[in-house]
């Protein structure tokens, strides 16, 4: 039986990963102006995995990046179209 290898310099940070992947869908969105039904379904997936993992940096990340999506772009309602009022 061969021994189990050896990790090779510090294993990675939790999180790292999926703050990194919500920081791209986040400003993927907001490059768009607009959430297509692909960005929708990577969010709720990320959101899920992170969840389910107990992430809380990527979900802190998640909300911090909605948040500010919604400041940017979705706060002034009066001058929202139909589909820009449903992404909202």
């Amino acid at each position: 039986m061969n021994p189990r290898p050896q990790a090779k310099g510090p294993l990675p940070q939790l999180g790292t990963d999926r703050r990194t992947e919500a920081r791209r869908l986040i400003g993927s969105i907001e490059q768009a102006k607009g959430i297509t039904d692909g960005q929708f379904s990577a969010l709720g997936m990320l959101i899920t995995d992170a969840s389910l993992s107990a992430d809380e940096p990527a979900l802190v990340e998640v909300q911090d990046g909605l948040q500010w999506l919604f400041r940017t772009h979705y706060l002034d309602v009066p001058a929202l179209d139909g589909d820009q009022r449903e992404q909202r």
